[in-house]
């Protein structure tokens, strides 16, 4: 239906001091209530929740672990700990951004290898560092428009495959966000969901630096029918997706939601698939 979408930013994202100045575009005055951080001892989910307020507050976010209003995000961070060898811990953490209603409006998933007697200790500074490095994911989150609500289909983002680093995640998170901000329902369960997004990562091996990187998208519907398919494709560092994505999955996702809703629109008469409601 579509052969594909438009190429994605060079690399994969805006630059650095582009990206870092849209972090305080933020809507309103609204501030973001910080819980304590789930699946490690108390004593140090309470201190990483007070260090991510901290440097929040120091991006210019309103930020503090206890109060709130009904205009104030809360923040839920999911946390995974276990040994990485070399006297080193992997530290995951999934952020999870809420509305005052309680609403999920985004997560960002980020991990860390920081040294076992650091994390056992709850080591200051340690916890510091990770949470300056989450300040600026978190405020993207903020920054960006509620979920509205949605009489089109309702979204299902399956597997993404053979992604490199934490790709499967990030940009499964990443779509789920953008295509919320075009308006569309992502499925709170598979059964409930009309449509299908999945995604397929091939790399190809690296020269002179460089690598190869082509992502394809295919839509289908409930019964398995394809809808169509986008492909994005574009040359990066070599290595340089084998980590963290972070703010590059967000350039993916947002490159390739609009493909998703032009595809869908140009479906609509066709197969009587619902458009995505314009912005």
């Amino acid at each position: 239906m579509l052969a594909g979408c438009q190429p994605l930013p060079q690399p994969f994202a805006p630059g650095e001091q582009q990206r870092n100045n849209a972090l305080l575009e933020l809507p309103g005055s609204a501030g973001v209530l910080v819980l304590p951080v789930t699946g490690v001892g108390d004593i140090i989910a309470a201190a990483l929740s007070r260090s991510v307020a901290k440097a929040l507050r120091a991006a210019d976010v309103p930020a503090a672990t206890s109060g709130g209003s009904t205009r104030t995000h809360v923040l839920q961070g999911w946390l995974e700990s276990r040994p990485a060898g070399g006297g080193n811990v992997r530290v995951d953490i999934v952020w999870d951004l809420f509305d005052g209603e309680g609403t999920l409006t985004g997560s960002r998933p980020m991990s860390w290898q920081v040294a076992n007697f650091k994390w056992d200790g709850g080591d200051r500074f340690m916890l510091d560092r990770l949470a300056r490095e989450s300040a600026p994911e978190i405020a993207a989150l903020m920054r960006r428009a509620p979920p509205a609500k949605s009489a089109g289909p309702v979204l299902r983002i399956g597997a993404i495959a053979d992604a490199p680093g934490d790709g499967a995640t990030a940009l499964k998170v990443s779509l789920a966000t953008a295509l919320r901000r075009l308006q569309f329902a992502i499925a709170a369960a598979p059964d409930s969901a009309t449509l299908a997004v999945t995604g397929v990562v091939r790399t190809k091996p690296p020269q002179a630096g460089k690598q190869e990187i082509e992502i394809v998208w295919k839509v289908a519907r409930a019964d398995g029918s394809e809808v169509g398919t986008l492909t994005q494709n574009n040359t990066v560092p070599a290595g340089s997706l084998d980590g963290r994505w972070g703010a590059l999955a967000d350039a993916v996702a947002d490159a390739v939601a609009g493909g998703i809703a032009e595809l869908l629109n140009r479906a609509e008469s066709g197969r009587g698939v619902a458009a995505a409601p314009a912005q």
